[in-house]
């Protein structure tokens, strides 16, 4: 189900050496840290059917070793819906956002700069216009066994886009 987490944002802040860089020159992927209360992050949450529990966490933990935190944090999703509004006058009608629990205890992993593969935000850069190009200058430059860094961030884009235009 599409959602979206308090706490969080989503970075470029983790160094990815097993799939789309290596020891030598690791990738640049998104990864949540945390961050201010209010702040918010759409993305999508899987429900594991109880008797898989153990099965999938472990694996995620293997496919997640590289340096992440896990949190439990609640999944909210929200709903469009219209509404008439003000003084019986029924021809104004106006969308109302519906938001809703959908998990209270979501598996959610997190970076953050104690972790062996944190690259965090560009050294020596103040502008975060600049910090992204320097970023995305390391990541045309990166290769990893599943691909290359460029391919991982315009899929990510592509999904990240549904989900924004889905949930609006």
């Amino acid at each position: 189900v599409d959602g979206y987490i308090s706490g969080c944002q989503r970075r470029f802040y983790q160094g990815s050496i097993d799939h789309r860089g290596t020891p030598t020159h690791p990738g640049r992927v998104a990864t949540l840290i945390e961050s201010e209360p209010t702040d918010i992050v759409w993305g999508r949450a899987f429900l594991i059917e109880s008797k898989d529990v153990d099965y999938i966490t472990n694996e995620l933990d293997i496919r997640e070793a590289n340096g992440y935190s896990v949190l439990h944090l609640p999944v909210y999703g929200c709903t469009r819906r219209n509404g008439s509004r003000g003084g019986g006058d029924e021809s104004q009608h106006e969308e109302e956002d519906l938001h809703y629990l959908v998990t209270e205890n979501a598996i959610t992993y997190v970076a953050n700069s104690e972790n062996k593969s944190w690259l965090g935000p560009p050294r020596n850069v103040s502008e975060e216009e600049r910090a992204i190009e320097v970023m995305a200058e390391h990541a045309i430059q990166c290769v990893g066994p599943s691909g290359t860094n460029v391919d991982y961030i315009l899929k990510l884009d592509d999904v990240l886009n549904g989900l924004i235009s889905e949930n609006k």
